[in-house]
């Protein structure tokens, strides 16, 4: 726990009672954790039970038990492996949980990027729709449509003629089912505009 984050504090308490005839002394640790006001946790605090430990009362005050105890907590040893294994398994957890998060940050950057393409391509394609009805209308009400050649150029012309034709120098003629055009001109094919 940081000494930055909360002032901790730990006591230890003795008390004596009775059970079924005979006198216990009971020794209790606790440690208690209060955070500071600036930690986003202000106000909080927490108490543990750390251990504790009963005999009789003739026992504890010879210190048997505590001479025990504490012969069994001297005996504990560290065991640099298991330590060293444990700190290479947090930073394993916290490299995945970074990737995880950046993975994460991904799909919802790739979400928001497929929505807004979406979104623009949508107004593109209405815009494209509105620019096509407008440019009809305006060939309706100037009594035009556009015809296009064999090669893709396209040509505005007036309404009125079942067929259109162009010649090499780029003019348009338009006739009837029963003209019989230039064998040199090309034919002209409505575009739907």
């Amino acid at each position: 726990m940081s000494p930055q984050s909360m002032e901790l504090s730990a006591a230890q308490m003795i008390t004596g009672y009775e059970e079924q005839g005979t006198r216990l002394q009971q020794k209790t640790a606790v440690t208690v954790q209060r955070y500071h006001t600036g930690m986003g946790m202000g106000g909080y605090w927490s108490a543990s039970l750390v251990s504790f430990y009963r005999a009789p009362a003739a026992e504890m005050a010879m210190a048997q038990v505590e001479t025990i105890l504490t012969g069994i907590l001297d005996s504990v040893q560290a065991n640099r492996a298991w330590e060293q294994q444990e700190l290479l398994r947090g930073q394993q957890y916290t490299l995945w949980a970074q990737q995880d998060m950046a993975r994460r940050r991904a799909g919802i950057s790739r979400t928001l990027s497929e929505t807004t393409d979406m979104i623009t391509q949508s107004y593109y394609e209405r815009s494209a729709a509105y620019d096509r009805m407008s440019y009809a209308w305006s060939n309706a009400f100037r009594g035009r449509q556009d015809m296009t050649d064999s090669y893709g150029d396209v040509y505005n012309v007036p309404i009125g003629y079942d067929q259109y034709w162009r010649d090499h120098l780029g003019s348009v003629y338009g006739g009837t089912w029963l003209t019989d055009p230039d064998p040199s001109w090309h034919r002209l094919d409505s575009t739907g505009l």
